[in-house]
């Protein structure tokens, strides 16, 4: 996988890249569309979570994300700007939950 990351940024311990997801009741989507991609290195996933009734947040986390969870659904503007600002790297990318990232 570090064979299209940047020199600099695969010797570098911060992420090259931060993938935010926003996520409701999500659960099943993610284990279909992300289970591959449980061992990403040097990208950084962040799922926040608006206010599932499901096992999304457990189930991102077990595939790997870093997970915030929201107690109220503030829309999915609101969430992608949660997601933003806990971002890492210096290139960001926002994906749905039934997205296969490649």
């Amino acid at each position: 996988m570090t064979a299209d990351i940047p020199p600099r940024a695969a010797s570098s311990a911060a992420p090259w890249c931060s993938l935010v997801t926003v996520t409701h009741n999500s659960a099943r989507v993610l284990e279909h569309f992300w289970a591959a991609y449980a061992e990403l290195e040097a990208i950084e996933w962040i799922v926040v979570d608006n206010a599932s009734t499901d096992d999304t947040a457990d189930v991102a986390r077990e595939l790997g994300a870093r997970v915030i969870v929201l107690d109220d659904n503030n829309g999915f503007s609101y969430a992608n700007n949660v997601g933003y600002r806990a971002a890492s790297a210096d290139f960001i990318g926002f994906l749905n939950p039934d997205v296969r990232p490649d």
